[in-house]
């Protein structure tokens, strides 16, 4: 299912989630459920690579010709077997390791109730509070989860973040 942004993001949505003018080589989404007590993140654990038995929201690269919006639910639904409810932009870039290149992130809210169901990528996942998840990034990384907890966990997003998501018409 490929879904796309309608309608006018507000303007954060698009400053942030859909320009760079460096190549995107990557997508970050930070997935969030609600639980009875409050908003968790789900992070998966990596199954192998480099980042193997390491503890990362969901993320992907782009297929030939796919907008980042369309690897970012692309990926959310490979990895997890989830699919959004509504999507945000993440409101800040976060640097990739090449600062020649760029990394596009999103929030996506999912239902109370799908099962998630991992691909061979990762060999478990957790939904973790905003506390949680802070203390499983390396040091670097702290700073993007903090403004994440802050932004979508604590509060609820800020509307002019949110990109309208719709399935294609099939004409």
């Amino acid at each position: 299912m490929i879904y796309f942004a309608v309608g006018t993001p507000g303007p954060l949505a698009d400053l942030y989630s859909m320009a760079s003018p460096r190549p995107v080589v990557g997508v970050i989404v930070y997935v969030i459920r609600q639980f009875p007590d409050e908003r968790k993140v789900l992070f998966l654990k990596r199954s192998g690579g480099q980042h193997i038995d390491t503890w990362w929201p969901v993320a992907g690269t782009p297929e030939a010709g796919e907008e980042p919006l369309q690897t970012a639910v692309r990926e959310l639904g490979e990895e997890t077997g989830l699919r959004p409810c509504r999507l945000f932009s993440f409101g800040m870039e976060i640097p990739h390791a090449d600062s020649n290149k760029a990394l596009v992130t999103f929030v996506a809210f999912v239902d109370r109730t799908t099962p998630v169901t991992l691909n061979y990528e990762h060999s478990d996942y957790r939904w973790m509070t905003g506390a949680e998840a802070i203390n499983q990034v390396p040091d670097h990384s702290k700073l993007y989860l903090d403004y994440f907890r802050e932004r979508f966990i604590v509060v609820p997003p800020a509307p002019d973040l949110e990109i309208e998501l719709r399935e294609p018409d099939n004409d």
